[in-house]
């Protein structure tokens, strides 16, 4: 609603002295909501306009023997009993992560993730030097930024993590990645939405990879 239809409004003589002012305060409520949700949109533009969507596989020598993936290495799910997998030194051994076989040196790149079966996962971007044996930390300390669903809980693997009150818990979410820059960002794919963007840092010309962590349930990579 414009501001030229406000004093028609709130002039109206059967209006009282309350009701013109609540009246004036939904206004600049619905006002504010509309212009963050434009600026919202208008960022995610931004992003889908210059960030080239990579078609990311998952790489079964990165798979911790929980994690059991598709044919096509576009799927992961999570399994109770351990596989009998050869524990080569890229293995993940403690905790149930995968890595994408692309690597990232320069570039924007983006890909997106369906986590409608991921209960309880995580998803984004690490260092290619991050530890696979032994457990490690989920934060940019120990070369990872990602963001995680807790059942029907979100947050940012910060250190220490960053709780997302979020308006519902993504379905889909786009990983957004801008080497030079030195930024990493996460979005709703269905409501167009930015869920997080991770503090600008350098990478140090160390190669990155798409990280993905499941602990119950599956998560998809769609084509």
């Amino acid at each position: 609603m414009s501001r030229s239809m406000m004093p028609e409004l709130v002039n109206s003589p059967q209006k009282s002295k309350n009701e013109r002012e609540e009246l004036m305060n939904s206004l600049q409520s619905l006002e504010d909501v509309l212009r963050n949700t434009i600026s919202s949109k208008v960022e995610l533009n931004r992003f889908n306009s210059f960030f080239p969507i990579v078609n990311v596989t998952l790489d079964p020598e990165t798979a911790h023997p929980r994690l059991i993936l598709s044919e096509d290495q576009k799927s992961v799910r999570w399994e109770y009993s351990l596989q009998e997998s050869p524990d080569g030194p890229e293995r993940f051994d403690a905790d149930p992560c995968v890595l994408g076989c692309e690597t990232f040196a320069s570039g924007r790149h983006c890909w997106v993730v369906d986590l409608t079966e991921g209960q309880y996962c995580a998803v984004g971007v690490s260092r290619e030097s991050l530890p696979r044996k032994g457990a490690v930390s989920f934060n940019p300390d120990e070369g990872i930024w990602a963001v995680q669903q807790w059942g029907f809980k979100n947050r940012a693997l910060t250190s220490p993590p960053t709780p997302l009150n979020l308006p519902r818990v993504p379905k889909k979410i786009r990983i957004s990645l801008d080497y030079e820059w030195g930024e990493v960002a996460f979005f709703d794919v269905e409501n167009q939405m930015p869920i997080f963007t991770f503090p600008l840092t350098s990478f140090g010309g160390e190669r990155l990879r798409p990280w993905f962590w499941v602990e119950l349930g599956s998560l998809s990579l769609p084509r």
